[in-house]
């Protein structure tokens, strides 16, 4: 996993090296999460997800279907960062990768997945006063038909030209900080995803989103020898458990931010 978080940052590093000349002078309330001031998006996609148990030959795939809705907002814009910000997702579908697994045939192929974030910017670059690039971070906690966790989220917003804005971000749910509501054990999933999108301006002040994300994850085991797992107290919680392969993701999707 360590190669991909350099992935993420060499790709930051390229992007602040920008400066988009045609976005000079226009009139603009900052990109925020996605171009706009506000971030409200509703999102529909569709994917396909892999589990290996751990018997490699019991391999099962399926095919996603969700809806999304997330709505937040950031805070006051400055070239310091914005000053706090809340947001929230809404997510359900079908799943159909996990619908006839013994463990959590109780789930059946109806998915869910709620999160509260709290985002805020941690660098801004400005022309002209024209806000073109724009990183920020979200701690958050959430629950879906899985598992309930904690997350933190980067995200690097790039104002290309007038009508067009790149996002990218990269999620990663800790294991220690999840529990699952399935399996004998109850420890976790430890989880990260990248998503790249574009947002095409719309003349009603909204934007088009087209996207794709990639999730691969982890389950938690008992490590031999280690009578309480989630018993973190003085030690390193990545320590306490072993960890497999065990899911990928990948989605594409399109939607509208207004």
């Amino acid at each position: 996993m360590q190669n991909r978080w350099i992935g993420l940052v060499l790709v930051l590093i390229l992007l602040s090296l920008g400066n988009p000349n045609s976005a000079l002078g226009r009139e603009k309330k900052g990109i925020g999460w996605v171009e706009l001031s506000r971030d409200f998006k509703l999102e529909g996609l569709y994917g396909r997800n892999t589990y290996t148990g751990i018997n490699p030959a019991r391999k099962l795939e399926g095919s996603q279907l969700w809806i999304n809705f997330e709505g937040g907002y950031l805070g006051k814009v400055s070239p310091m960062g914005n000053v706090g910000g809340v947001q929230f997702a809404a997510m359900t579908g079908y799943d159909g990768a996990f619908s006839d697994q013994d463990k959590v045939a109780v789930l059946g192929a109806f998915a869910y997945n709620i999160q509260v974030g709290f985002p805020f910017s941690v660098f801004h670059q400005f022309t002209d006063g024209i806000e073109w690039l724009q990183l920020a971070i979200a701690p958050g906690f959430g629950v879906d038909h899985l598992h309930a966790y904690l997350y933190i989220k980067g995200k690097a917003g790039y104002l290309l030209n007038d009508n067009m804005t790149l996002e990218a971000s990269y999620t990663w749910w800790p294991g220690p900080t999840s529990y699952t509501t399935y399996g004998s054990d109850d420890l976790g999933l430890n989880l990260a995803a990248a998503k790249g999108s574009v947002f095409i301006g719309r003349p009603n002040g909204t934007a088009i989103e087209v996207f794709a994300e990639y999730l691969w994850g982890e389950e938690e085991l008992e490590s031999e020898g280690v009578k309480d797992p989630k018993n973190f107290a003085g030690k390193n919680p990545f320590s306490q458990t072993a960890r497999r392969e065990c899911c990928t993701n990948l989605r594409l999707g399109a939607g509208i931010a207004f």
